[in-house]
């Protein structure tokens, strides 16, 4: 990590960026805010009794103190502190992302004449961190975002599940599906942002080409070395989550797609083996 806050240094901040900002403060308001109504709208009596592992709390405040604090440590590991590493994982992703785009616009803002051997370097060769800098950070996040994105898949389906099965809305039930749908998007603008990684790839090879292969017909470069290999030979970069969750922009839809169908799923068969039994 310090080896990635070093090389990021370098790279410019989008005016973008300063929504990340605000979402900390959200993200951060977030566990007060649910622990605070989770304590006012749920059976006190019961839930501190839970809380407290079957013994029972006789004074009112001691009930309220319980269950607060026991749901606000409870929030704050989860989803609190995964969202932030998600938000720190998009923040990245962003930067990277911003920085491909600067460079297709320098791409296009060469002339056929001036896009010389030496500025196809300089492009390769600011390229090159940035892919040094995705390794770093496909290497940290690799692990904790697989199971950060199955953790949110797993509470988005628990959030739907309840509030297609219980027919009485009740406040808590309420609370769960808002958690849920905060819950889910920030998953899919967490896949979406690292998910732009790769398309922003291809928009600079398809830039590269372009302006290279526009040099060769207009100006002639039969002596001068041919540098398209160099960049479009190498495969995109795509993110991953241990090698089996891919970070594409189409990954968004089947993660909504795969949250429906087997939450869908798994109610119809539980209500049909309350039928039959």
């Amino acid at each position: 990590m310090k080896i990635l806050l070093r090389k990021l240094r370098s790279v410019p901040a989008s005016a973008h960026e300063k929504i990340f900002n605000f979402l900390v403060l959200i993200i951060i308001a977030i566990p007060l805010v649910y622990t605070t109504a989770f304590t006012i709208y749920c059976d006190k009596r019961f839930f501190s009794t839970l809380l407290a592992y079957g013994y029972k709390l006789e004074s009112l405040s001691g009930q309220i103190l319980l269950i607060w604090i026991k749901k606000f440590l409870q929030y704050l590991i989860f989803p609190t502190f995964p969202l932030l590493i998600s938000l720190l994982y998009s923040t990245l992703c962003q930067r990277c992302s911003f920085f491909f785009t600067l460079l297709n616009k320098e791409i296009t803002e060469y002339s056929a004449d001036d896009f010389g051997p030496e500025e196809q370097r300089t492009i390769l060769r600011r390229k090159a961190k940035i892919d040094d800098i995705l390794d770093i950070i496909q290497e940290i996040f690799s692990v904790p975002s697989f199971f950060f994105n199955l953790g949110y898949f797993v509470c988005c389906c628990r959030a739907l599940a309840w509030n297609l099965t219980l027919r009485v809305k009740t406040p808590i039930q309420m609370l769960t599906l808002i958690n849920g749908i905060i819950i889910l998007i920030f998953l899919c603008a967490t896949l979406w942002v690292s998910g732009g990684l790769p398309e922003n790839i291809s928009k600079l090879k398809e830039a590269f080409y372009k302006k290279t292969h526009r040099r060769i017909i207009f100006v002639g470069t039969s002596k001068e070395p041919d540098l398209r290999k160099e960049l479009l030979d190498k495969p995109d970069f795509v993110l991953t989550g241990c090698g089996v969750l891919f970070h594409r922009k189409s990954s968004v839809l089947a993660a909504i797609g795969a949250l429906l169908t087997y939450t869908v799923l798994v109610v119809s068969t539980t209500e049909t083996k309350k039928q039959w039994v």
